[in-house]
C-alpha cells in the first residue's frame, strides 16, 4: 500500500497538535486546581481575618467596658464573660491576694460547674511559695498543662482546679502578680492544645486579654491608691481644719476663762492674796485691799507670816511647807487694829508638779458668822404684826417696843411665862437698824451653871477637858452686828453676872483660855418672868447689872388682863391651824364662855396649846366643850356666869397645877352627872372614856351618884 507523504505529514502534525493540546489542558487543569486551592486559602484567610476582626472588636468592647468601671468585681465579671462566651473556654477563674504576703484566693469564676464543684472552687487557694508560681516568677509568660502524662506538679493542679487542661496567665508583674487568670476545660479537648500552641491568633487574643486585664487592675490599684491618698489628704485637711477650729475654740475658752478668773479675782467677796515660792505677797484683790486699808500697798513683797500675830504665825507657816490648809483662824494687822479672819491656802503647781507659789483666801470672821446665822436659824422671823391684841395693855407694850427698837439701848422685857417675850424681842430686832444682822437667843435657865460662861464667851482649844478642837465662838461673837436675846436672865449664876457686866461695859469679849480681846457690837435684849428688883433686894441678882440691863423696860401684860384679846387669839390660832391642816373648824358658842372666864395661868402659850388640842379632837370639824381640857372646868376657873379665880390665886408650882387639874376633873364629872341626870353612859361618852374608867374616877374623887 502506497503511503501518501502529504497525508502522513498531516497526520503526524495532527498528532503533535493533539499531544500539545493535551499537555496544555493538563497545565490548565493544574492551574485551575491551584486557583481553586488559592481561593480556598483566601477564603480561609478571610474567615481568619473576620474572626480576628471580631475578636478585636470584642476586645475593644471589653476594654471600653473595663475602662468605664472602677469596681474590681465588675472587671472580673466582664473578663470571665468574654472568656466563656467570646473565646469559648469551658471554665475560667480569677485569683487575687488580700495583701502582699497573702495567698491567692478565688475572687471570681464562671463556666460549667455543678454545685459540688462550685463549693470546691470557692475554697481554692494558691500559696506564694507554691511551686506553680515559681515558673511565673522565673519569667514565664504563661503555663500550659495538657491532659495526659506531664509534670507531677501540673497533674496535681488539674484535680485542684477541676480542669484536665488549663492555661495560667499572670496579671501584672510576673514576680509579684496582682492576680492569676486560669482558663481551661474539665475534660480532654483535642483542639485545646492546638488552639493555645499552634494558633497564634488565639494566643494573641489571650495575651491581649491578659494585657487589658492587667492594665485594668493596675488602673484600679492606682485609682484606689490615689483615692485612698486623696481620702487621706481630705481627712488630713479635715483634721487640720477641725484642729484649727478646736484650737480657736480652746483659745476662745482660755480667753473666756482668763476673763472669768480676772472677774472672779476682782469681784469675789473674800480677800485673795497671791504669794510666790518664798511666801512673799505679790498680788492682792480689791477685797483684800479693803480689809488691810492703807497698808495694802505697803505689804506687797512682804512675807505673809509678817502680817499675822506671833501666836498665829505658826499656822501661817503651813504655806511655806507647800502644804494646803483651810479655815485657819488668824489675826492680821490692819489700819483699824486686828482683823479677825479665816484663812485657807493652796499651793500653785506648774506642769511638772513643782510649787511656784500659793493662793491664800481670807474671809472676815464676821462674814462667816453671818453665813452661819443665815443657814443655822440665827435670825428673827417675827414682826410686830405677829402680835395679836387690841387691849390697852398690849397696845402700850407695842408702842414702847417700837420706840425702843429705834435706839441701840439694852432692853429688859418683863412678864409671866407664855406672854410672848421672845416675840417682842424678835419684833424689836426686825424693827431696828440691825435687822440684817444675826439674832441669837440663849435661855440662861436651861444651861448648867458650869457651861454658861463657855456658851456666852466661847473658848479656845484645850481650855478645859472636853473642849472642841479648834475652839468655839461664844454667843456674843456670833451675835456681833446683831442682837443677843438672853431669856430667863434672872436664873443666871451670880459669878457669871460680873463677867456679863464687864462685856456690856467694854464691848469686848475674851474666850475662855485666851488673853485676846475680841471686839463685839451687840444689842442686848433680856427677858425674865421674875421680879428682878425683888431678886436684887434678896441678893440673887447684881444691882449694877440690873440697872445696866434696864435702860429700856417693857412689861408685857398677862392674858388674864387682856380679856378682849382672848377670843382674838383663839380665832387667830384656829384659822392658822385650818390653813396648815387644810380644813375649816366650827366653834360652838358655849366654848367662848369657858375661854373668856378661864384665868389662863399659862397665858398665850397655854391658849395656843388648848387650841391645838381642841382642833385635834374636833369631830367633823366641830369644836365643842367636850374638846376643851379639864382645867377649864376647875371651880377656881369656871362657875356659870362668874369668874371665881381671884387675882391672888396663882399656879406657880407643879403641885398646885396638879391639884387644880384634879379639882377641875372632879368638878367636870359632877357637872356632867347633874346635866345628864346621873346617866353614867352619857357622861362617859362626853368625857371620851369607858364606863369602867369613869367609875374608877368617881371612886377616886368620892363622887356619889
Amino acid at each position: 500500500m502506497m503511503h501518501d507523504p502529504i497525508a502522513d505529514a498531516d497526520s503526524h502534525k495532527a498528532a503533535e497538535e493533539l499531544t500539545k493540546a493535551q499537555q496544555e489542558r493538563q497545565i490548565l487543569a493544574q492551574q485551575v486546581k491551584q486557583l481553586i486551592k488559592s481561593e480556598s486559602k483566601l477564603y480561609e484567610y478571610q474567615e481568619k481575618l473576620d474572626a480576628q476582626l471580631k475578636e478585636y472588636k470584642n476586645l475593644h468592647e471589653l476594654s471600653r467596658k473595663l475602662s468605664a468601671t472602677f469596681d474590681v468585681r465588675k472587671i472580673f465579671e466582664y473578663a470571665l464573660e468574654y472568656i466563656i462566651y467570646g473565646l469559648e473556654y469551658e471554665r475560667a477563674l480569677i485569683l487575687q491576694p488580700a495583701g502582699p504576703s497573702d495567698a491567692f484566693a478565688v475572687k471570681a469564676f464562671d463556666g460549667y460547674y455543678n454545685d459540688k464543684e462550685k463549693s470546691g472552687v470557692e475554697s481554692l487557694t494558691i500559696n506564694r511559695d507554691d511551686g506553680l508560681l515559681s515558673f511565673l516568677q522565673a519569667g514565664a509568660e504563661y503555663i500550659i498543662c495538657k491532659a495526659g502524662p506531664g509534670k507531677k506538679l501540673f497533674v496535681e493542679y488539674r484535680a485542684r482546679l477541676l480542669m484536665d487542661e488549663y492555661l495560667i496567665y499572670p496579671l501584672g508583674p510576673h514576680a509579684q502578680p496582682l492576680a492569676l487568670l486560669i482558663v481551661g476545660n474539665s475534660g480532654e479537648n483535642p483542639e485545646f492544645y492546638r488552639r493555645v500552641t499552634d494558633n497564634d491568633n488565639t494566643l494573641l487574643g489571650m495575651g491581649n486579654l491578659a494585657g487589658i486585664l492587667s492594665s485594668s487592675l493596675e488602673n484600679y490599684m492606682y485609682n484606689s491608691a490615689m483615692e485612698k491618698t486623696l481620702d487621706q489628704e481630705r481627712m488630713a485637711e479635715e483634721s487640720v481644719r477641725a484642729l484649727n477650729v478646736e484650737l480657736k475654740k480652746k483659745s476662745d475658752e482660755l480667753v473666756l476663762v482668763n476673763k472669768r478668773l480676772t472677774n472672779f479675782f476682782n469681784t469675789v467677796s473674800d480677800g485673795v492674796m497671791i504669794v510666790d515660792r518664798q511666801e512673799r505677797i505679790i498680788e492682792l484683790n480689791p477685797a483684800a485691799k479693803g480689809m488691810l486699808g492703807e497698808k495694802a500697798q505697803a505689804i506687797l513683797g512682804m512675807p505673809f507670816s509678817n502680817l499675822v500675830d506671833h501666836k498665829m504665825s505658826s499656822k501661817g507657816n503651813l504655806l511655806s511647807t507647800c502644804e494646803a490648809f483651810s479655815d485657819v483662824e488668824i489675826m492680821m494687822d490692819s489700819n483699824e487694829g486686828a482683823c479677825h479672819c479665816l484663812a485657807s491656802g493652796e499651793p500653785i503647781l506648774n506642769e511638772h508638779g513643782e510649787v511656784t507659789g500659793g493662793l491664800i483666801l481670807l474671809r472676815p470672821i464676821q462674814q462667816v458668822q453671818n453665813l452661819v446665822h443665815r443657814f443655822s436659824g440665827y435670825y428673827a422671823t417675827l414682826q410686830f404684826s405677829d402680835l395679836i391684841g387690841e387691849s390697852e395693855g398690849i397696845r402700850e407694850a407695842v408702842r414702847l417696843a417700837k420706840l425702843t427698837a429705834t435706839t441701840t439701848s439694852n432692853v429688859l422685857l418683863e412678864g409671866e411665862s407664855g406672854t410672848g417675850k421672845e416675840i417682842f424681842a424678835q419684833a424689836i430686832h426686825n424693827w431696828s437698824g440691825r435687822h440684817n444682822g444675826p439674832f441669837i437667843a440663849l435661855n440662861c435657865g436651861a444651861i448648867p451653871r458650869e457651861l454658861i460662861a463657855s456658851e456666852l464667851f466661847g473658848y479656845e482649844e484645850g481650855a478645859f477637858t472636853g473642849a472642841k478642837r479648834g475652839g468655839k465662838p461664844g454667843k456674843f461673837e456670833l451675835a456681833s452686828g446683831g442682837t443677843l436675846f438672853l431669856d430667863e436672865i434672872g436664873d443666871m449664876p451670880l459669878e457669871q453676872q460680873s463677867s456679863l457686866l464687864r462685856v456690856i461695859q467694854e464691848k469686848k469679849v475674851s474666850r475662855i483660855g485666851s488673853d485676846k480681846m475680841i471686839a463685839v457690837n451687840v444689842r442686848l435684849i433680856c427677858a425674865s418672868n421674875k421680879d428682878l428688883l425683888k431678886e436684887v433686894e434678896i441678893g440673887a441678882f447684881r444691882h449694877d447689872l440690873f440697872y445696866r440691863l434696864k435702860v429700856m423696860s417693857i412689861t408685857i401684860p398677862p392674858l388674864r388682863e387682856r380679856r378682849p384679846d382672848i377670843l382674838l387669839l383663839f380665832n387667830h390660832f384656829i384659822e392658822k391651824l385650818g390653813r396648815d391642816w387644810g380644813c375649816k373648824f366650827q366653834v360652838n358658842l358655849d366654848v367662848y364662855d369657858f375661854l373668856t372666864e378661864y384665868a389662863w395661868p399659862g397665858n398665850v402659850r397655854e391658849l395656843q396649846n388648848v387650841v391645838e388640842r381642841a382642833a385635834s379632837l374636833a369631830e367633823n370639824g366641830v369644836i365643842s366643850v367636850r374638846q376643851l381640857p379639864v382645867e377649864l372646868y376647875s371651880p377656881f376657873s369656871y362657875a356659870p356666869g362668874n369668874v371665881v379665880l381671884p387675882e391672888q390665886v396663882r399656879c406657880d408650882t407643879r403641885e398646885q397645877r396638879q391639884k387644880v387639874a384634879w379639882e377641875a376633873e372632879k368638878s367636870k364629872i359632877t357637872y356632867l352627872l347633874n346635866q345628864h341626870g346621873g346617866n353614867v353612859s352619857k357622861v362617859a361618852r362626853d368625857l371620851g372614856i369607858s364606863r369602867k374608867t369613869l367609875y374608877n374616877k368617881m371612886r377616886l374623887y368620892a363622887i356619889q351618884n
